[in-house]
């Protein structure tokens, strides 16, 4: 799930910035955002059966973690490279859902490059 994801960020990352910078202004643009999240949390409802049974706080911040908008600031702000970001957001849904993590070596908070 978040390797697809991944995939699909990295795909319409140069659109959704650009359609950001224009959403305040735009009924159409706010419209179709509203559209991306609610496809986006329907198919994680598909991906993520456990969601079901989770508390609503732990189903808002899975949501919350898998959104462009936590992969851009990994990914821009951060600087993460894009598999340093998926190990990220993957040890952070397994935190959340309670599964235990995968073995990823623990890193140090210094700089990537991308």
């Amino acid at each position: 799930l978040v390797r697809q994801r991944a995939r699909i960020f990295y795909r319409i990352a140069p659109y959704k910035r650009t359609a950001d910078l224009h959403r305040g202004r735009s009924p159409f643009v706010r419209s179709r955002q509203q559209h991306l999240v609610g496809e986006l949390r329907e198919r994680l409802r598909l991906w993520l059966p456990e969601l079901f049974t989770a508390a609503a706080n732990v189903q808002e911040a899975v949501e919350l973690v898998l959104s462009f908008e936590a992969w851009e600031r990994l990914r821009t702000g951060q600087a993460l490279s894009r598999a340093r970001a998926v190990e990220v957001v993957e040890h952070a849904v397994r935190a959340l859902l309670g599964i235990p993590p995968t073995g990823v070596a623990r890193r140090s908070l210094r700089k990537e490059k991308p």
